[in-house]
């Protein structure tokens, strides 16, 4: 027995030192795991920060998107809304355009009447009424070619101040000074008093030629009335105010 016992000696001595030896290897396999464990905690710990980060930053910007998206349909209705209130007044000034054009032509057709009229009218108006319109009369169209080189506004404007001066003319008296030839074929300077449109009354200085003129269809005829030559000569005188005031008879014939 005792030989036998000596023989196991050495295996238990081997078991003996063997048994620390696999019981440190354990520990060092332990803390491996544990450093593992603690390095995978830490890992997962930091990457649930940073998901928490980015989860944070993702509902901020689906948080914007969102407001954008409500922002951009706001601005996309209220551009529907101007669209449509935008066409309403385009239809309103596609209305009223028409509606001047419409009204413009009737007022070219106006006053194309009227140029006509008053390039007919104008040698038949007394020779100081003509000096005063020739330049409005000379910007009339004389075709309507012509008419399509002049703006309807420059026109409206030329036939109203041929009219104003017309009306203006009618409303009072007015004296000219000029030069009349007589029946002989001679001239004399003769001062006019012309009474609006409906006559006139003309004596040369000394008052031995003297007479009256009417309008007519183809321009002033002037008639000698030397019956009237001292009533005439006495009128300019008082209209001149060279005597006293005075109601002063001339003849005249009105024509209907």
């Amino acid at each position: 027995m005792e030989k036998v016992t000596h023989q196991w000696l050495p295996w238990l001595a081997v078991a003996a030192i063997a048994t620390p030896l696999h019981a440190q290897e354990n520990a060092k396999v332990t803390q491996d795991l544990i450093q593992q464990w603690v390095s995978t905690e830490k890992r997962i710990s930091s990457e649930v920060n940073e998901w928490d980060l980015e989860k944070e930053i993702l509902q901020d910007s689906i948080k914007a998107l969102k407001e954008e998206k409500e922002s951009l349909q706001s601005a996309i209705q209220e551009a529907e809304e101007s669209a449509g209130e935008a066409e309403k007044q385009r239809a309103e000034l596609v209305e009223e355009k028409e509606k001047l054009q419409e009204t413009s032509g009737k007022i070219a057709d106006k006053v194309a009447a009227y140029e006509k009229q008053l390039i007919a009218l104008s040698p038949r108006l007394p020779k100081p009424l003509q000096r005063m319109i020739k330049t409005p009369l000379s910007r009339i169209p004389q075709s309507e070619e012509d008419a399509e080189d002049v703006s309807l506004s420059v026109r409206t404007q030329n036939v109203v101040a041929i009219l104003n001066e017309i009306d203006k003319f009618n409303g009072v008296v007015t004296k000219e000074t000029d030069v009349q030839e007589l029946d002989d074929g001679s001239t004399a300077e003769v001062t006019t008093l012309y009474f609006g449109l409906g006559g006139a009354f003309f004596t040369d200085p000394e008052g031995a030629y003297a007479g009256v003129g009417k309008p007519g269809p183809d321009g002033w005829t002037w008639t000698v009335k030397p019956d009237a030559a001292e009533q005439i000569t006495r009128l300019v005188a008082v209209y001149d105010r060279s005597v006293e005031a005075d109601y002063v008879s001339v003849p005249y014939e009105i024509i209907d």
